[in-house]
């Protein structure tokens, strides 16, 4: 089973968490967003097989290994951070990046980036933000 969890969080404490997860005929968006101690608002939305595939496509064409190398390990104390993970069966890989941003000169982390973007048009957001 192919699932995709972004976590994006502020230096206030505020997340929003997309859960994207293969259903056997379809595919299911969960949508999370509150505050470090509660869930405010919960949203669910069945999408097509094909409509997960494009999403799949798009995460499983990133590089993470060259996400990785395109980051220093400095973290601000503000911002926010954003925390991708895709799970393929037992097979687990993720990226925590503070403050990403699509940028000529980190084109993996711009590809990812792009991916988790490919969900707000579905739920009808007009971007992620914590």
């Amino acid at each position: 089973m192919f699932e995709i969890l972004i976590d994006i969080q502020n230096y206030l404490g505020n997340k929003e968490i997309f859960t994207v997860s293969d259903e056997g005929k379809s595919a299911l968006i969960i949508h999370e967003k509150g505050n470090f101690k509660d869930t405010d608002e919960v949203d669910k939305k069945t999408i097509s097989k094909d409509d997960f595939g494009k999403i799949v496509k798009a995460f499983s064409d990133v590089n993470f290994s060259e996400v990785f190398k395109e980051h220093s390990n400095l973290m601000g104390l503000d911002g926010w951070i954003l925390t991708c993970t895709i799970q393929n069966g037992t097979a687990k890989m993720s990226a925590q990046l503070w403050c990403p941003e699509k940028d000529d000169s980190m084109p993996e982390t711009t590809k990812l980036l792009e991916a988790c973007e490919l969900i707000c048009p579905i739920l009808e957001l007009e971007r992620m933000e914590a």
